[in-house]
């Protein structure tokens, strides 16, 4: 009989409790349903439209692109094909050398080569000014000598 009251009694207290919260959540719940359907409900009616004219623009186009293929000579039809195949060939090109890394590999090897040469240059200069220094400070005393020996 206690078992029966106790849970009698916490069922009343969280009716009570969330009975409040349980409305709060239905008005806002259906506003916001409301919202939302409303929402999608253009959302989607643009997208319909749009996907109706899209396909309308397109088969225009495609209309108009194959008229226009169908007045070409056989001529300008294989110099088409060749542009595109020529398109298609270097777009190859290109993915092949970008995972080859041939670009990689030639920048490194310019810099290591541009490295060296700078580090060449810097030591060539380096010696003339070590060599310039010295040919500067010996240059009164050759002078001198030379004037005394004549």
């Amino acid at each position: 009989r206690d078992a029966y009251v106790a849970t009698k009694s916490i069922h009343q207290l969280t009716y009570l409790t969330t009975r409040p919260l349980l409305l709060f959540l239905f008005v806002i719940g259906r506003q916001l349903g409301r919202l939302l359907q409303f929402l999608f409900r253009q959302l989607f009616q643009g997208l319909v439209q749009s996907s109706i004219k899209g396909y309308h623009q397109l088969t225009v186009v495609g209309g108009q692109l194959w008229k226009w293929q169908i007045g070409l000579t056989r001529t300008q039809l294989q110099l088409e094909a060749l542009v595109v195949g020529v398109i298609l060939l270097l777009l190859v090109l290109r993915r092949h050398i970008q995972q080859q890394g041939y670009v990689q590999r030639l920048n490194r090897w310019y810099r290591i080569k541009q490295q060296r040469g700078s580090k060449f240059y810097r030591l060539t200069v380096d010696r003339i000014s070590h060599t310039s220094l010295i040919v500067a400070m010996l240059l009164p005393h050759a002078l001198f000598v030379g004037v005394c020996v004549t």
